[in-house]
């Protein structure tokens, strides 16, 4: 875990403004399916690039289909994912 901490934090994270909580349930679609809008916007806040995939994956794993889409877009995230997952079962276990 040390050397996966090493190299994500080495890469140079872009910030954006972020939705937080993408998923299925705050996306607004048109008649045939397509995207039109985003709701529940009180999460957002300026994070590091990856942060949409690494939230919706953390919190959503849940929506099995939505995590494999998710996964396919964001395949250069999933070290700041496996270092997210590592750091919340870290703090579970600590108590």
């Amino acid at each position: 875990m040390q050397f996966l901490a090493l190299r994500t934090r080495a890469k140079k994270h872009r910030l954006y403004f972020s939705h937080c909580d993408i998923a299925p349930r705050n996306i607004l679609v048109d008649d045939n399916c397509r995207p039109v809008g985003l709701v529940d916007w009180e999460s957002a806040a300026w994070m590091p690039e990856y942060w949409e995939f690494t939230a919706a994956m953390a919190k959503q794993l849940r929506y099995g289909p939505w995590a494999e889409v998710f996964r396919r877009m964001f395949r250069q995230y999933e070290d700041e994912l496996a270092l997210e997952i590592y750091g919340n079962l870290s703090i579970r276990t600590s108590y």
